[in-house]
């Protein structure tokens, strides 16, 4: 059993099933009208050889009990973050920098809700997106989206950041929901159990498809960690100090070009400096000859 002095409880990353009695104390904590955080991941990844392991939490049926069911794939974006990855040649030790399509950067934001009004993008690490069905009384809001050039990737086996992986013509496409908050009377899960609370007061929670955003591994991101404290106010009700600590957290990516303006930037950096040198250096010459013609003639005469 939750102790009564919690007051809010963020469940991240659980790395084994939860038995039953853990999954009964989560949902009587629910139904006594405290607020929760589920941070729940569908694979553990290493961030030495990027390497998956497919985590079995147990909290399928707890999900659904409250209309919410978690992907078991991964969300690819080709808005994302770029990473370092190091590799060995020989004696040597190469720094390769890459984007990460399992890093999405994502900026699709429900602009309304408190949580999330003041930031301008997150990073969410191997994140798995959520169906939701909805039930009566109960709102639904999608917190966070990948964007429209996402796709979902089933069967993970390899996670390196130096393959190029592109989506398959049946990969389902974006935008996913990857972050949500559930608001109203909820129903309890064991329902038969007599010392059971069966039905919630007006209740707060937040999903998430990840707790890999929390890890030092992945990212030391200043708005990782205030996406999770905007959480926890929100939950709190304390909601004031949500704008104070999301100022300055903006995001200002590049704008997307076509693979042929990019050829052209990339060439005219190249080749434009040398060319101007060049005529640079044949005027100069020209010149010189020319003055040296003037001035050999004037001597004659």
């Amino acid at each position: 059993e939750i102790s009564e002095e919690v007051g809010v409880l963020v469940v991240a990353g659980p790395e084994k099933p939860l038995s039953e009695e853990e999954q009964f104390a989560l949902d009587q904590f629910i139904m006594r009208g405290k607020p929760l955080a589920l941070l729940l991941d569908t694979y553990k990844v290493s961030s030495e050889d990027f390497m998956p392991k497919k985590m079995d939490h147990n909290m399928e049926d707890f999900l659904k009990n409250y209309g919410v069911v978690l992907s078991s794939g991964l969300v690819m974006d080709t808005l994302n973050q770029r990473i370092a990855v190091e590799t060995r040649q020989g004696y040597m030790l190469i720094r390769n920098v890459v984007n990460y399509p399992f890093f999405p950067v994502v900026h699709e934001f429900q602009s309304d809700h408190p949580i999330v009004r003041e930031l301008s993008r997150v990073t969410l690490p191997f994140v798995s997106p959520f169906i939701i069905h909805e039930k009566e009384g109960v709102q639904y809001t999608p917190l966070i989206k990948s964007s429209s050039k996402s796709w979902l990737k089933y069967g993970v086996y390899t996670l390196n950041p130096l393959q190029r992986i592109a989506p398959g013509p049946s990969a389902p496409q974006g935008p996913f929901i990857l972050a949500l908050v559930l608001q109203g009377k909820l129903e309890s899960l064991f329902k038969e159990r007599e010392e059971a609370i069966i039905q919630s007061p007006s209740q707060r929670m937040v999903m998430v498809g990840t707790s890999h955003f929390l890890k030092k591994d992945f990212l030391g991101d200043h708005a990782s960690m205030v996406f999770l404290g905007n959480i926890i106010d929100w939950l709190l009700q304390e909601e004031g100090l949500i704008a104070i600590r999301s100022k300055g957290i903006e995001f200002r990516p590049l704008k997307e070009i076509s693979r042929t303006r990019q050829l052209v930037f990339k060439y005219t950096n190249i080749f434009l400096m040398p060319l101007l040198f060049i005529f640079y250096g044949v005027f100069r010459w020209r010149a010189r000859k020319k003055f040296m013609a003037e001035f050999n003639i004037e001597d004659l005469s």
